[in-house]
């Protein structure tokens, strides 16, 4: 997992590029690290945490090792967003998020703000999921059209109420 990871990093320096890293698994805490656990990872306690995941869900196998429940805040580096489905059930989340994805024209903060809406209301509000970002501009997955007009067009006519 995280060769995949680096190798994804790789092939976008020096790029304009963009990526979605989309992670529906296991994740835990250990003293305010968080950590994406493979399928294949078998630690045996805390310490070995660190060697067989990814560091970056919410149950922790080692209760006693852990400095609390669920992730550590994280905040986003510049021109990142943070996604986070927030409780068991990421099949709801994933389910509103591909809707969301395949619709296009659409601000990246919009489509997770309709995640959420539709996320909240199919679970009752008990799952609400949440952001942290960075984002400095507006981004689209899928761009709206170009418009036929040109900017000096779009301008408003100052002679005209």
């Amino acid at each position: 997992m995280r060769d995949t990871v680096i190798s994804i990093g790789k092939k976008l320096a020096g790029k304009q590029g963009a990526a979605l890293f989309y992670y529906a698994g296991h994740a835990l805490q250990i003293e305010w690290h968080d950590y994406l656990m493979p399928l294949s990872a078998r630690p045996g306690n805390a310490a070995a945490v660190a060697r067989e995941a990814l560091d970056a869900s919410r149950d922790n196998p080692f209760s006693g090792q852990a400095s609390g429940r669920g992730l550590a805040q994280m905040d986003a580096s510049p021109g990142t967003l943070l996604a986070y489905a927030t409780s068991p059930g990421n099949g709801l989340y994933t389910q509103y998020l591909l809707g969301e994805l395949r619709k296009p024209a659409v601000k990246i903060e919009d489509i997770f703000k309709r995640t959420r809406l539709a996320v909240r209301s199919a679970s009752g509000g008990r799952q609400i999921p949440w952001e942290s970002t960075s984002l400095e501009e507006d981004f689209y997955f899928q761009p709206p059209a170009k418009s036929a007009l040109s900017p000096e067009e779009l301008e408003p006519d100052p002679e005209i109420d």
